[in-house]
C-alpha cells in the first residue's frame, strides 16, 4: 500500500447546491463518504483531502482523512484547474510522507454511492492491464451514432453526431458508448506528471452501475442519488435474504 495516495478534492463553493461538500447526505457530511471508501478500500497509505476550507478540512479529518491540505489562493479560485490541484496535492503528499507514489487515484465528493469494492478493482485495472489512466464510466443512455444530434456545419439541418458506415437501425447494433460518472480517476505516476491529463495515452474504463453513478451537481440530482441509495439498500438487503 505504500506506494498509492488518494486524493479527494473539495472546494467550498457550489452554486448548483450551497455547501454541498459538507451538505448532510444520509445522515453524514456528503465529502466523508468518498473518505471512509478510500480508507474501506484498503488500498492506500495516506488518504487527502485538498480544500480551501478549514471548516471543511476539519470534517475531512474527523471522517479519517490522513493527509489535509489547505490549497493556496491560486487554486481556490473557480478557475483553478482541477489537475493543477491534483499535482499540487501529489506534491504535499510526498513531500511531507517522503513517499514516492507509483499510484495516484482521485475520488470526487459528489460520487457518494461507489462502493470501495469499485476502487480496488479500478486500481487493479490500471495496475495488471500496464494502463496509464483508468477512469470510471457508466453506459450512456443516448449514443451519438443513433439517436445524438448535432447541427450540420455544411448545411441548414441536423445529423447524427458520429456516422457509420452503414447506419444503424437498432440502438443494439451502434457500437458501445460509455459516459465518464466522475467518480473514479486512477493514474500511473510517471504518466500522469508527463501528460498531465485525465485521457492518456493507454487508457482504460472502469464500468460502473449506473445507480453507483450519480454525480450530485443539482438539487435533482440530491434527490435522485437519495433514491438511487435506497433502491441499492433495497437490494443488498434482498440478497442478504436471499444468501
Amino acid at each position: 500500500m505504500t506506494d498509492r495516495v488518494c486524493i479527494i478534492p473539495v472546494r467550498s463553493g457550489s452554486k448548483g447546491v450551497p455547501h454541498k461538500n459538507i451538505r448532510p447526505f444520509l445522515g453524514t457530511p456528503l465529502l466523508a463518504h468518498s473518505v471512509h471508501h478510500a480508507r474501506e478500500a484498503d488500498q492506500f497509505s495516506h488518504v487527502a483531502v485538498t480544500s480551501d476550507s478549514d471548516e471543511y478540512l476539519d470534517i475531512a479529518r474527523a471522517a479519517g482523512a490522513t493527509v489535509c491540505i489547505k490549497r493556496p489562493d491560486a487554486l481556490a479560485t473557480d478557475t483553478a484547474g482541477s489537475m493543477d490541484v491534483l499535482l499540487h496535492a501529489l506534491k504535499v503528499c510526498e513531500e511531507e510522507s517522503g513517499n514516492r507514489f507509483n499510484t495516484i487515484a482521485l475520488l470526487q465528493a459528489t460520487s457518494p454511492l461507489r462502493h470501495p469494492l469499485h476502487i480496488r478493482e479500478a486500481i487493479a485495472k490500471l495496475e495488471d492491464g500496464n494502463m496509464d489512466s483508468v477512469v470510471s464510466v457508466a453506459d450512456a443512455k443516448n449514443s451519438p451514432y443513433f439517436n445524438l444530434l448535432e447541427r450540420s456545419h455544411s448545411k441548414d439541418t441536423y445529423v447524427l453526431s458520429k456516422d457509420l458506415p452503414i447506419a444503424v437501425t437498432r440502438r443494439q447494433d451502434a457500437p458501445d458508448v460509455f459516459r465518464l460518472n466522475g467518480s473514479i480517476y486512477v493514474w500511473e505516476r510517471g504518466a500522469l506528471l508527463t501528460q498531465q491529463r485525465t485521457l492518456c495515452d493507454r487508457t482504460g474504463i472502469y464500468r460502473m452501475p449506473s445507480l453507483c453513478s450519480v454525480d450530485i451537481d443539482t438539487e435533482e440530482d440530491w434527490a435522485f442519488a437519495e433514491l438511487a441509495a435506497a433502491l441499492l439498500d433495497q437490494r443488498d438487503t434482498a440478497k442478504a435474504k436471499a444468501d
